[in-house]
């Protein structure tokens, strides 16, 4: 076998995933082959080491994370009364603005639309007026005759 499939043999091995059959194999093999049993030994210092420097999980710590994520919740989920209604109120203010605003437009519109139909009156009454002063003026007749003819002629 090589050395490589030994190292990954011995790599199942530490962790875990190795079955009883294959152990004995690996065994055997590493009894053969030196540089596997230096691969071997230096894994199981290393699993030592790691187990060696894992310690327990204080029971503190733990409810102290909790309730430090709870008091981290309730401060982001309460904001202030003016940043909770500082949208509302600007929201509303330009509503109102903006309401105000239409009903000043209107009423100018109402004022302009009063103007306008006045005017239309008016030029309606004065153009009857010319109609009639047209109607009520006798036909005239123009005769028109030359007395002096007058004949120019280009100089050159």
């Amino acid at each position: 076998m090589s050395t490589e499939k030994i190292r990954a043999t011995i790599n199942k091995y530490f962790d875990n995933e190795l079955s009883k059959q294959d152990e004995i194999i690996l065994f055997t093999q590493l009894s053969q082959n030196e540089e596997a049993r230096e691969y071997f030994k230096q894994q199981n210092i290393l699993k030592t080491s790691l187990q060696a420097s894992v310690s327990e999980f204080p029971e503190e710590l733990e409810k102290r994370i909790l309730n430090s994520i709870g008091e981290i919740n309730s401060r982001q989920n309460s904001p202030s009364f003016i940043k909770k209604y500082l949208p509302v109120a600007i929201s509303s203010g330009v509503a109102l603005l903006l309401l105000l605003m239409s009903l000043l437009f209107y009423s100018k519109t109402l004022n302009y639309k009063e103007q306008l139909n006045a005017t239309i009156w008016q030029v309606n009454k004065q153009q009857q007026m010319i109609q009639l002063l047209f109607n009520s003026l006798p036909t005239a007749e123009v005769k028109g005759y030359l007395k002096n003819q007058v004949i120019i002629t280009p100089k050159m």
